[in-house]
């Protein structure tokens, strides 16, 4: 076998082990951002319905990044998906939602 085969195929290990757990984290936190100041709900409940769909999102990240050919693919979108929390925690900051109490 070839040296670039098992150098590819740790890396791959990797960007989907690190990468994908980097990502989920990332989405989870955006999601739950967005929930909280999209839709209005309360902070423990968007933690929990984010944390939740983080599980779905890091199975579907590790068997992603296995099945993908390419490799800069892979590491594109998931650098992506950590730039969009990013993005929402250093962005201009949101108003606070609009709720019917009153």
């Amino acid at each position: 076998m070839d040296w670039r085969y098992h150098a590819s195929l740790a890396l791959r290990v990797l960007a989907g082990i690190g990468g994908g757990f980097a990502c989920t984290v990332a989405l989870a936190s955006a999601s739950a951002r967005l929930l909280v100041q999209l839709i209005g709900l309360a902070g423990h409940e968007a933690v929990l319905i984010a944390c939740m769909l983080g599980f779905v999102i890091y199975l579907g990240l590790l068997l992603w990044a296995f099945v993908e050919p390419r490799l800069w693919r892979l590491c594109l979108l998931l650098l992506l998906g950590i730039a969009s929390d990013l993005a929402l925690q250093f962005g201009p900051p949101a108003s606070l939602p609009i709720t019917g109490a009153g």
